[in-house]
């Protein structure tokens, strides 16, 4: 079993981004699930669609640029010559963006949601 490594900076930084990106996607969750029952699921199934074509959208374009770099550079990238174990990533950079999202619909089901959504 190896050990967890200590927690730097940029983990409580990214930790801090993952938490705020957790409490968004609450948010917009809690958001959704009060779409579909209000009655609205028609509007609901309309944006996961809208959104579903989105995120399909961006790895077709990821797999095109990533096609586009082959050509120009097709040496590609050498991997070093000695690679070391990485070590395990905190639990508190791991638990980070889980905590939001749960975070975000407490918060959301609290009544705070346009109070945050107002902060961005």
């Amino acid at each position: 079993m190896s050990a967890r490594r200590s927690m730097g900076i940029g983990d409580w930084i990214n930790a801090a981004f993952l938490v705020v990106i957790g409490v968004l996607l609450g948010l917009a969750a809690n958001g959704l699930a009060g779409l579909v029952l209000d009655g609205a699921w028609l509007f609901a199934l309309m944006l996961l669609v809208i959104c579903g074509g989105a995120v399909l959208l961006f790895f077709l374009f990821d797999g095109l640029l990533d096609r586009l770099f082959a050509r120009v550079f097709p040496g590609g990238v050498r991997p070093a010559a000695v690679s070391y174990p990485a070590a395990r990533k905190p639990l508190a950079l791991l638990a980070s963006l889980p905590g939001g999202l749960v975070l975000g619909v407490f918060l959301a089901q609290s009544g705070l949601a346009p109070t945050i959504l107002g902060l961005f």
